[in-house]
């Protein structure tokens, strides 16, 4: 997979330019179109050694069954989850 650099004209292999954790967070994206958010992203926590997939969806929060090990579901409105964890983290947990 292949993404355009911000402010430069070349692609670049995504594993060559992420070297770090990546957290790869998916927020209300329906069935309608996966291939363009989700499919891509189940591709590359799949081959990402340490990438990490969350889904916050109350209807749809799914992942593809080969990184079910490394995803999270979330079945709860965005607004609250968010809601929540900004609570949290306020508190310093």
């Amino acid at each position: 997979m292949k993404f355009k650099v911000l402010g430069s004209s070349s692609r670049a292999p995504i594993p060559r330019l992420i070297r770090n954790y990546i957290q790869l967070l998916e927020m209300g994206v329906g069935r309608m179109t996966p291939m363009f958010i989700q499919e891509p992203f189940w591709e590359m926590t799949q081959y990402m050694r340490d990438a990490f997939y969350i889904n916050i969806n109350p209807k749809d929060a799914i992942t593809n069954p080969v990184i079910r090990e490394k995803s999270l579901l979330i079945g709860d409105d965005i607004n609250e989850v968010l809601k929540e964890a900004s609570e949290k983290i306020k508190e310093g947990r």
